[in-house]
């Protein structure tokens, strides 16, 4: 309901680009979406230092998939703004196409640093999810040849599928 939207302190915000209808088109970066938390002054992201993690989101997903974990995060870090990106071929970047456009986990990496670099963005945080670790790790290995600073933290997550049996005399694996 829109009373529960009003009520929720954490704010998302898309580019413009994300609120359109999907057309065919080069588009110069890759899309995105920002959650901020509630202590973030409402303001375009490349005019103020605010504290912020990227999350990269796994194969076939989109960064939507991220979205209530960034929210949980914005709200337990409201000094933060966590900025979701949607990889070549996925979400609202499925028609995203560079010229250098190898269908690669470096290829990747390098479209999420020139969205960043593109918003003056100089993340304390990366985090990945499954393919998307990957992604973030190698943005890592690029960060020296960029104008970028290294993040403070990469964070590489992944899932098991399916229940894991949690029998302290055991090591968790799956059942």
């Amino acid at each position: 309901s829109m009373q529960a939207a009003a009520a929720d302190p954490v704010a998302t915000s898309y580019n413009s680009a994300s609120m359109r209808q999907p057309v065919k088109r080069t588009a110069s970066h890759i899309e995105y979406e920002v959650v901020k938390g509630p202590l973030v002054q409402f303001s375009d992201a490349s005019s103020v230092e605010v504290p912020t993690a990227v999350l990269v989101h796994g194969i076939l997903g989109s960064g939507r998939n991220l979205r209530g974990f960034a929210r949980k995060l914005a709200r337990e870090n409201p000094a933060w703004q966590f900025v979701l990106v949607d990889l070549r071929c996925h979400g609202d970047s499925a028609d995203f196409t560079h010229a250098s456009g190898e269908h690669s986990v470096e290829g990747a990496a390098t479209d999420v640093l020139r969205l960043l670099k593109k918003l003056n963005l100089f993340p304390k945080m990366l985090i990945g999810h499954s393919f998307g670790g990957k992604v973030v790790m190698n943005m890592v290995d690029q960060f020296g040849s960029k104008v970028l600073p290294r993040p403070v933290q990469v964070w590489v997550l992944d899932t098991v599928p399916g229940d894991v049996r949690t029998d302290p005399a055991q090591a968790d694996h799956p059942r």
